[in-house]
C-alpha cells in the first residue's frame, strides 16, 4: 500500500483505494519536553562566523527539519525565508542556497559546539571552494 500524508491537513491518502483518513499525533511527555526546547539555527557569513536566524525563521527551519527527518530521512525544502527571498535548504548537506543568486552557505542546528560548527564550515569550504563567490547572472 502506498500512502501520502498531509501533515498540514493531518490526513492520509491511500493511493490505491483513494481513501482519505484523518490522522493525529500523540506526543509523549518526554518528547514534548524536548520539543519545548527550540533548536537554534545559524548560517555562515562570508567571514566564516555563524549568525543566528531570527526566531520565526529558526522555528520554520526546525519544523521543516523535523518533517524531513520523519518523512524522508533527510531532504530539501524551499521557502521564502524573509518573505521575499527564496531559499532551498538541504538538511543532508546542511546548507542553504539562495535561489536568486545561487549562493550556497553552510547552516548549523544548535551550534553550541563551536568546534563542530567550525569543522562543518571547513568541510563546506573544501568541497565548494571554486563555487563560492561566483554569482550567476540573472536571465
Amino acid at each position: 500500500m502506498v500512502y501520502r500524508f498531509d501533515f498540514d491537513a493531518m490526513t492520509q491518502f491511500n493511493v490505491c483505494t483513494k481513501t482519505v483518513r484523518d490522522i493525529r499525533r500523540i506526543v509523549a511527555a518526554a518528547t514534548q519536553r524536548r520539543a519545548d526546547k527550540r533548536a537554534t539555527w545559524s548560517w555562515c557569513n562570508n567571514d566564516g562566523t555563524y549568525e543566528p536566524f531570527g526566531e520565526k525563521a529558526s522555528a520554520r527551519l526546525e519544523l521543516e527539519y523535523q518533517r524531513a527527518a520523519f518523512i524522508t530521512n533527510g531532504s530539501t525544502c524551499a521557502f521564502k525565508l524573509d518573505g521575499v527571498t527564496d531559499y532551498e535548504f538541504n538538511f543532508n548537506a546542511m546548507h542553504q542556497k539562495n535561489l536568486s543568486t545561487a549562493t550556497s552557505r553552510p547552516i548549523v542546528r544548535d551550534p553550541n559546539d563551536v568546534e563542530i560548527a567550525s569543522r562543518i564550515h571547513q568541510n563546506f569550504l573544501a568541497a565548494n571552494r571554486p563555487k563560492l563567490g561566483v554569482r550567476r547572472p540573472r536571465e
